[in-house]
């Protein structure tokens, strides 16, 4: 469930606020790993004329695990658009996301507190003399923590491409994949082995407005985590089916 509302909106600067709420409901033992996700988020975004705009954004994320929190972080999130002509854009943007891990620990070795960074930017290409609409991108990201021994630091990159497409019936087609590197500066599998981590992500989702206040959508997602430490290793696949209400 997600609401947002615009607060300020002149055609120049617009100014919104919203909340959202994810669950994950699991049967049987797995009842303990229960999920719940809450973020509060207020952006503004100016433009500074037809072709640039800037934009900045601070959220909260509170997220709860088997009834208990788990951690809160705040994200700071400033970014810019260019459109260089009518077929490619740009936006660049920054993100600084401050964990604080709320969740009783055994041994300080395993704090996550501390600061997740992200610098990357995404090219938007409208193919001419179609409806084809494709997008790239790259990040490099790093998280530091505050305990000694680097069991959660690491420097990663991030490359993702993107394509969407209306089908028959005014329904919206959306494909993307992402691959994800990370490498960890503290020990991993086995004593001076460092963890390294690659994700892959691949998404399609269709969408169909049945008016100009309702959207429908189904969505799959096949995640491939694969890791030298095999306690970080998994596959799955997500279906999710939902309504979007816009008024």
């Amino acid at each position: 469930l997600d609401v947002s509302y615009d607060l300020l909106n002149n055609g120049t600067d617009l100014v919104t606020a919203g909340y959202g709420i994810h669950s994950d409901i699991y049967e049987g033992n797995l009842r303990e790993t229960n999920l719940v996700v809450q973020n509060w988020w207020i952006g503004y975004q100016r433009l500074v004329r037809e072709d640039l705009s800037f934009s900045l954004q601070v959220a909260d994320e509170l997220i709860h695990i088997g009834g208990g929190q788990f951690t809160n972080s705040i994200f700071v999130e400033p970014s810019v658009y260019y459109r260089a002509n009518e077929w490619l854009a740009i936006q660049a943007g920054y993100t600084a996301q401050f964990i604080d891990l709320l969740a009783p620990i055994a041994t300080p070795i395993v704090d996550r507190d501390g600061i997740m960074h992200k610098l990357g930017f995404k090219l938007f290409i409208d193919v001419p003399n179609t409806e084809l609409r494709l997008r790239l991108g790259y990040a490099h990201r790093w998280n530091r923590t505050d305990v000694t021994g680097g069991l959660y630091d690491f420097d990663g990159d991030e490359v993702s491409i993107g394509a969407s497409h209306p089908l028959p019936l005014d329904i919206e087609l959306d494909v993307s994949w992402s691959r994800r590197w990370e490498e960890y500066d503290g020990l991993g599998p086995a004593a001076g082995v460092g963890r390294d981590d690659t994700t892959d992500l691949f998404s399609v989702l269709l969408t169909r407005a049945i008016n100009e206040y309702l959207t429908v959508y189904a969505r799959f997602d096949h995640i491939d985590a694969d890791s030298n430490a095999t306690l970080f290793a998994f596959e799955q696949n997500v279906f999710a089916t939902g309504v979007i209400i816009d008024f």
